[in-house]
């Protein structure tokens, strides 16, 4: 078994899938980020900076330095397992660009630190939306609502029948299903196979 650092190194240099499907991404845009950076991003992992907590770890938003919003994920690593979870889901998140799919950003695996980043959903959860704090809002009309149904279904399919190797999703529901700033669907909490983690950084904003 590849040692958590071999594999970053493995990672940093592999080519991802070109993405010749409808609504893939061809390049990339993650990258490792410094420990000092995340901590500057979160003023220090402030806990205004809050969204969520789990048996994971802890979600933080952040703001770079050129104004960009992230969501941090700050996990728990206790075992040698938990440190190959992380790469897993690392190179899983990498792997996988479309429209409809929730973003890397990068890592970080400094000292015990593990951390992952995210592009940060503004609308958080279609969940929220219909059922959540947001709905007595009524900001999903029925195109809107189309459109969110349409989209989902487009990542979905992409993890599914694009992604090399496949990617089967395991747990759909309007939980898993982000909203960027123009409430866009953005998949998450997918895996590459059953023991894999997941990946649904703001899932405790509800």
């Amino acid at each position: 078994m590849l040692r958590s650092m071999d594999f970053f190194s493995l990672l940093c240099c592999r080519k991802l899938s070109d993405g010749k499907e409808p609504g893939a991404r061809k390049s990339s845009s993650w990258r490792v980020f410094s420990l000092k950076e995340l901590h500057s991003a979160t003023n220090n992992f402030n806990y205004d900076n809050k969204l969520g907590e789990g048996g994971f770890g802890s979600v933080y938003w952040g703001q770079l330095w050129d104004g960009s919003q992230i969501a941090v994920k700050r996990l728990k690593v206790w075992s040698n397992k938990a440190e190959m979870q992380f790469a897993v889901e690392v190179e899983v998140l990498g792997r996988v660009r479309h429209k409809n799919l929730l973003s890397l950003r990068g890592y970080c695996a400094e000292g015990q630190e593990r951390l992952i980043v995210y592009d940060y959903m503004p609308n958080l959860s279609l969940q929220s939306h219909l059922h959540g704090h947001h709905s007595a809002e009524y900001l999903l009309d029925w195109d809107r609502r189309m459109s969110i149904a349409i989209g989902s279904a487009e990542g979905i399919a992409y993890l599914h029948h694009h992604a090399t190797p496949h990617v089967i999703h395991r747990d759909i529901k309007a939980s898993n299903v982000l909203l960027d700033s123009d409430f866009q669907a953005r998949v998450a909490d997918f895996d590459s196979q059953s023991s894999s983690p997941k990946v649904s950084p703001m899932l405790q904003l509800e």
